[in-house]
């Protein structure tokens, strides 16, 4: 129906526009979020497992079509989040890509306790959804799971504290 197609174009879209800004929240002062593309930045990567003499840094989005999955690390502050937000916005900008989640899973761990990790996802990824829309937003993110056509976008394992096992155990 028309109406699923509209919820997961606005959620794209909503993706593309959040992975195209830094945002300056952990500075301490209300700065506006800066513009990656005025600031000429990309996101590169190296991958993993490659024989090369001399390993070549690759777009993080690609790396992500190639791959599957993958582990950012680096120091707090170093653009992990930001990197990943970037490549949701990019892979959303493909409308035959798998759909792009983006989820913090230091709200996954408080509530994975009080409903199933499945639910948690679904809620937290329809979390920007207007609530008159996410129960279709739900519905076509249950399918879309259910068919294997989901990238999680999964953020801030480190900040998830004492949870993090559960966390862990959770999304595995």
């Amino acid at each position: 129906p028309p109406r699923r197609s509209s919820d997961r174009t606005a959620h794209r879209q909503r993706l593309q526009k959040d992975g195209e800004t830094i945002r300056l929240l952990g500075v301490g002062a209300d700065l506006p979020s800066l513009v990656l593309s005025d600031l000429d930045a990309e996101v590169l990567a190296i991958e993993p497992g490659l024989e090369e003499e001399r390993p070549s840094e690759r777009p993080l989005s690609l790396l992500v079509r190639r791959r599957g999955r993958l582990l950012l690390t680096g120091l707090p502050g170093s653009g992990k989040s930001t990197a990943m937000r970037q490549a949701a916005g990019e892979q959303a900008g493909i409308p035959d890509a798998p759909l792009p989640l983006f989820i913090d899973l230091k709200v996954l761990a408080r509530r994975i306790n009080s409903e199933p990790a499945v639910d948690a996802v679904v809620e937290i990824a329809c979390g920007k959804v207007r609530s008159d829309e996410r129960a279709v937003f739900r519905e076509e993110i249950l399918g879309a799971l259910s068919r294997g056509e989901v990238t999680l976008y999964l953020d801030a394992l480190d900040e998830t504290r004492g949870m993090k096992e559960r966390a862990v155990e959770a999304i595995d």
